[in-house]
């Protein structure tokens, strides 16, 4: 028995790097909410189970894509929202659901339908998916929170950089500037999940689903704004104005196709 549950939880690990592995490939958007999806199918077709063998199975299901969806949210998800929105109350709320999400899952991975709390156990991990998904997607939630805060760094960061550009300043305090609109540009994509649209936003629809083209568009605003970290860092200003053509144009080219004007 020990023997089994040690190989359950070697396969559980491969398959949590394997989901991380993707989910670094740009894949994290559709991982995340088919994720939400399935396992709430699947808890609704534990409620109407009857025979303890199919109970057994919808539970191994649901406990093993959790783990998997946890690996990713606190691998590239949790460090996007809290770069973007560096809004620690709601990561660290999110981290403790998590640590909590997990106990119930290791108990219901240690017992059976043949625990009389076994039910119970599914029944409560169940509700605490519930609230997590809905903090998630909700409008405010931290799909869009992470989303708002991302921009408005961006914007701020921009204009900073335009105005040392006009003013011909020095620019080597701006290298750490040129870097968070990188970063912002690689984590962005990931943020624009679907079914998250709803609320306060000026994103079309679009974005969220077009989530190929996104990456290609925040993948160019990093490109543009490594240049400019680069040039900051030598203080170089002429490769700095030309680099913040490159980001202007980045970021215009993303607007023009994601933005509402």
């Amino acid at each position: 028995m020990a023997r089994g549950k040690a190989k359950s939880k070697s396969k559980s690990k491969g398959r949590a790097r394997t989901a991380s592995r993707r989910a670094r490939g740009m894949d994290a958007v559709a991982l995340l909410k088919a994720d939400h999806r399935q396992v709430e199918q699947w808890f609704g077709q534990f409620e109407k189970a009857r025979d303890d063998q199919r109970k057994l199975e919808l539970a191994t299901n649901i406990c093993n894509a959790l783990k998997v969806h946890t690996t990713i949210e606190e691998e590239i998800f949790y460090p996007a929202f809290l770069e973007a929105a560096q809004d620690e109350d709601i990561h660290h709320e999110a981290i403790v659901e998590h640590d909590g999400a997990k106990k119930l899952i290791a108990e219901i991975e240690a017992s059976g339908p043949d625990d009389d709390f076994y039910d119970a156990k599914v029944s409560v991990l169940s509700e605490m998916i519930k609230h997590h998904v809905k903090e998630e997607e909700q409008p405010g939630g931290m799909f869009a929170e992470a989303r708002k805060a991302g921009m408005d760094l961006v914007a701020a960061n921009v204009g900073t950089a335009k105005r040392a550009v006009d003013a011909k300043d020095d620019v080597k305090v701006l290298k750490g500037l040129a870097e968070a609109v990188a970063a912002w540009g690689k984590a962005a994509p990931g943020l624009f999940v679907p079914g998250s649209d709803k609320g306060d936003t000026k994103a079309l629809p679009v974005a969220f689903s077009d989530h190929d083209g996104l990456v290609k568009a925040g993948m160019a605003l990093n490109a543009a704004a490594l240049k400019l970290s680069a040039a900051a860092e030598a203080n170089d200003k002429a490769a700095f104005a030309t680099a913040f053509g490159e980001v202007g144009a980045a970021c215009g080219g993303c607007h023009r196709t994601y933005r509402a004007r």
